[in-house]
C-alpha cells in the first residue's frame, strides 16, 4: 500500500506531500488545486517503478528505485530525479520537474536498490533478497463514449481500458467464464443505478464484416436499451465496478472525478460499495477525486484529503480532520457537512508539518 506521496515542482505541487492511512482515499479542493496532478504524478512514477530498465532518449535522467527494510517493518521507496537540474525527473512529453517519494509500509518480497542511467547502465546496490518488482498503478479517466462502444477482441482475457474501452467485451467474458462474478457486477451496478432492471448482451456488427460484443439494458418501461442511450453517470458507474472486480486490474487504482454523474444517492451507494469490496480484496489501493460534499458524507474522516491553493498559487494538502475546529465539529457534522462549511483556506494557516 501506497502511504505517502511528495512533490516538488510539479504543476501546482511545487513542494507538497500527502499520506494515505487507508485504502480508500478521496481528494477534494477547488479547481486547479493539483487533484488530479497528485494521481498523474503517481501513476508517472509508478510506471518508472515498474520498468525492468529506463527507456533511453529521454535526457540526462537519473532513476532510483530502492526497497529498505528495518527491523520487520520495512519501506518502499522510489524517487526519480534529473542529475542535469538536480531537481525533478523530466519526461520528455512533460517538460515540468517531478520529483515524487513512495513510502509502503507492507510487507515486502524482495530488497532491492539500484541505479539506472538513460543510457540503460545499472548499479546494483544491494539485493539480499531478490529481484526488485515494483507493481504498475492505472488511471483511470472513463469516457462514456468508449464504454457505450461495441467492442471486439481476440485476448482471452478482454482488457478494460482505463478510457473505458472494451467494458462490453470484458463483460462478455464474465458471462461466458466467470458467471457468478458477472452476477456480482450486475448486483452492485444495480444497487447504484436502481432504475436498471437487467443487463444484457448482443452480437454487434462492427463495420467491414466483423462483429463485436454490444451491452443492452432493461429499465422498468422499456426493454433493451442500448448503452449508447444512458447516461455518463449509469455508464461510468457499471465501468467502475467492473474495474475494480477485474481480477487483471493493477493493486492501485487512481480515479479522477471517481463520482462523475452521478445522483446524490448514487454517490452514497458508491462509497459504501467501495468499503465493501475494499473488504473483499484486501491488497487493492484505491485513490480517486471528487467534488462531492454527498460522496464524502459516506466516508471516515481518515479517508479523506483536502487540497488548497495559496496567493502565489502553489497547492497545499491536509487531511479533513486538520482543521482546527474538528474535535468540536465532527460528532454533528458529517465529513461532507464539515468540509462544505470549512471550505479550504484553513489550510494555508496550518503549520508546514501539519499540512500533509
Amino acid at each position: 500500500m501506497i502511504t505517502q506521496a511528495r512533490f516538488q515542482n510539479f504543476k501546482a505541487l511545487k513542494d507538497a506531500e500527502i499520506t494515505f492511512e487507508e485504502r480508500l482515499t478521496v481528494i477534494v479542493g477547488p479547481n486547479g488545486s493539483g487533484k488530479s496532478s497528485i494521481l498523474k504524478g503517481i501513476y508517472w512514477m509508478s510506471q518508472i517503478g515498474g520498468m525492468k530498465t529506463f527507456a533511453a532518449g529521454r535526457g540526462n535522467i537519473l532513476a532510483a528505485l530502492c526497497t529498505t527494510y528495518s527491523g520487520t517493518n520495512e519501506n518502499q521507496v522510489i524517487e526519480a530525479w534529473d542529475t542535469s537540474k538536480k531537481s525533478g525527473l523530466q519526461f520528455s512529453s512533460h517538460p515540468t520537474n517531478m520529483l515524487t517519494k513512495y513510502e509502503d509500509t507492507g510487507p515486502q518480497q524482495n530488497w532491492n536498490c539500484k541505479i539506472i542511467t538513460a543510457n540503460g547502465e545499472e548499479s546494483v546496490y544491494h539485493t539480499p533478497r531478490g529481484e526488485f518488482d515494483f507493481q504498475p498503478a492505472e488511471l483511470i479517466q472513463l469516457n462514456a463514449s468508449l464504454l457505450a462502444a461495441p467492442s471486439i477482441t481476440n485476448a482471452t482475457h478482454p482488457l478494460l481500458s482505463a478510457d473505458g474501452s472494451g467494458l462490453a467485451s470484458l463483460m462478455a467474458y464474465f458471462k461466458l467464464s466467470d458467471e457468478p462474478r458477472y452476477d456480482q457486477i450486475v448486483r452492485l451496478f444495480k444497487t447504484i443505478i436502481p432504475n436498471i432492471t437487467g443487463v444484457r448482451l448482443n452480437r454487434v456488427n462492427v463495420g467491414q464484416g466483423s462483429f463485436g460484443e454490444g451491452l443492452i439494458f432493461d429499465l422498468p418501461t422499456r426493454k433493451g436499451v442500448t448503452a449508447a442511450a444512458l447516461s455518463d453517470g449509469t455508464l461510468y458507474a457499471l465501468g467502475l465496478i467492473v474495474k475494480i472486480l477485474d481480477p487483471q486490474r493493477p493493486k492501485l487504482l487512481l480515479i479522477d472525478d471517481i463520482d462523475h454523474g452521478f445522483h446524490p444517492k448514487a454517490q452514497l451507494a458508491l462509497v459504501d460499495i467501495l468499503h465493501k469490496l475494499l473488504d473483499e480484496i484486501p491488497d487493492l489501493q484505491i485513490i480517486a477525486t471528487s467534488h462531492s460534499p454527498y460522496t464524502l458524507s459516506g466516508l471516515k474522516w481518515d479517508e479523506i484529503r483536502v487540497t488548497s491553493l495559496k496567493e502565489d498559487g502553489t497547492a497545499t494538502i491536509a487531511p479533513l480532520k486538520s482543521h482546527p475546529n474538528f474535535e468540536t465539529w465532527k460528532e454533528a457534522m458529517s465529513p461532507g457537512e464539515f468540509w462544505s462549511h470549512a471550505g479550504e483556506e484553513w489550510i494555508n494557516q496550518l503549520p508546514e508539518k501539519v499540512s500533509q
